[in-house]
C-alpha cells in the first residue's frame, strides 16, 4: 500500500504570468479556483487519514494571500506540516515581503517553495529571489527552489540560500509547443522510481490525480486519474488508489520495470518503445498507463504470486524508510532555512 506523505491542493489555475513551460497552462485568463470551504474539508480528511503534510500550489496561490494564511493556520492547528509554492512575484518590495513572510510564519508555514528556472526568471529576477531567501534565513523559514531545468538552461542560482529540488522539463502542457532541444533526451526507455505518487493532487475543480503535474495528461481509465473527490470523498478515493498494484509498482520500481514485465510477457507488440523519450520517466509512465490493454496486462502480471510478494516486500521497505526519514527530520528539527543539494522531489533517475 502506498504511504501518502503530502496532499497537494492546486488552489487556483490563475497566474500573473503565461510561462512557456507551464504544465498546468496557467495564465491571467484562467479563473478556476478552489473554495476555501472545500480546501478545509480536504485538509481535514487528509489529517484523519494521517497524511502528515499539505502543500498549496497553483497557478499562483499568493493571488489569494489572505485565504492561504487561513488555510495554513487551519492545517497547522490540526498538527500538519505545510508548504506553499509561489513564483515570488509579490516580493518586489523587501519591506512588504518581510511583512508577508512574517504573517506566514505566524500562521505556522513550514516551507516556502519558490519556482526558479529560465522561464519564471523572465518575469521574476534572481535578485528578487536572493532577497527573499535572505529574509527566510533571518526569520527561520525554510525556503526551497523548485527548478524545472531544460536542456538549454543557463539559470544560475547556486548563491541563493535555499534547498534545491531539480527536475527535468517535460513536453506536457504549454511546454509541448517547445522545440525538442529544450528537453533532456533518452534514446531508450528511461529508468527510475517515482516518489511523486506519494503526493496526490486535488485540482481546483475536485479532480484528483495520483501525482502532481504529469497525471493531468492521463486518460479517464488510467490508474493515474483517480476521479473527482466530490463523488466518493477523499478517504475512499485515496484508499482505492493506495491498493492499486500498478501505482505501488511505479512508486518503488518505476515504469521501466513495468515495461520490462510486458516484454517478458510478449506484450511488446502493444508497447513498442518510442524512438526517443523527452524529459524522463513520466512519458514512459503515461505511455503505459494510458493504454487500457497494457493496464489490464500489467494488473494480471502483478497478481502473480511471486511478483506480488516481491512488490509487497518492496512497498514495506519503502514505507519503513519513509518513517525512519520522517523521524530523523523531527529529531533534527530540519525546518530551518539552510543550504543543501538534494535529488529531485520526484522521478529519482537511476541507471
Amino acid at each position: 500500500m502506498l504511504g501518502y506523505q503530502l496532499l497537494a491542493l492546486a488552489y487556483t489555475e490563475s497566474c500573473p504570468f503565461t510561462c512557456d513551460h507551464c504544465i498546468g497552462e496557467s495564465s491571467p485568463n484562467r479563473i478556476g479556483k478552489m473554495s476555501i470551504a472545500d480546501a478545509k474539508g480536504y485538509i481535514r480528511s487528509a489529517n484523519e487519514m494521517k497524511i502528515p503534510s499539505v502543500g498549496i500550489t497553483g497557478g499562483e496561490p499568493f493571488l489569494y494571500f489572505h485565504e492561504i494564511l487561513e488555510l495554513i493556520e487551519f492545517a497547522t492547528g490540526l498538527g500538519m506540516k505545510t508548504s506553499v509554492i509561489t513564483s515570488g512575484y509579490w516580493a518586489v518590495d523587501p519591506v512588504r515581503a518581510d511583512e508577508m513572510l512574517g504573517q506566514l510564519v505566524e500562521k505556522g508555514l513550514d516551507i516556502l517553495a519558490v519556482s526558479c528556472d529560465e522561464f519564471h526568471q523572465r518575469h521574476v529576477p534572481l535578485s528578487q529571489l536572493r532577497a527573499l531567501a535572505d529574509i527566510c534565513s533571518r526569520i527561520g523559514l525554510r525556503m526551497t527552489l523548485n527548478v524545472c531545468r531544460s536542456a538549454k538552461s543557463t539559470c544560475e542560482y547556486g548563491d541563493i540560500k535555499a534547498t534545491v529540488h531539480e527536475q527535468n522539463l517535460l513536453p506536457l502542457g504549454r511546454a509541448s509547443n517547445l522545440s525538442d532541444d529544450f528537453f533532456v533526451r533518452y534514446d531508450t526507455p528511461p529508468r527510475g522510481s517515482c516518489n511523486n505518487l506519494l503526493l496526490p493532487t486535488i485540482d481546483w475543480n475536485g479532480q484528483i490525480f495520483a501525482c502532481c503535474g504529469p497525471a493531468r495528461f492521463s486518460t479517464r481509465t488510467s490508474p493515474l486519474c483517480l476521479g473527482n473527490v466530490n463523488e466518493l470523498g477523499l478517504r475512499e478515493t485515496l484508499l482505492r488508489a493506495a491498493e492499486e498494484s500498478i501505482l505501488g509498482a511505479v512508486n518503488v520500481w518505476g515504469p521501466y520495470r513495468l515495461w520490462t514485465l510486458l516484454q517478458d510477457e510478449g506484450a511488446n507488440q502493444l508497447c513498442r518503445p518510442r524512438q526517443r523519450y523527452l524529459g524522463g520517466i513520466c512519458m514512459l509512465c503515461l505511455d503505459l498507463l494510458n493504454s487500457p490493454n497494457l493496464v489490464t496486462a500489467l494488473r494480471e502480471k502483478l497478481e502473480r504470486p511471486e511478483i506480488k510478494r516481491r512488490l509487497e516486500a518492496a512497498l514495506l521497505v519503502a514505507n519503513y524508510r519513509i518513517k525512519i526519514e520522517n523521524a530523523s527530520k523531527r529529531a533534527t528539527g530540519c525546518n530551518g532555512s539552510h543550504l543543501e543539494r538534494s535529488s529531485p522531489s520526484y522521478c529519482r533517475e537511476r541507471t
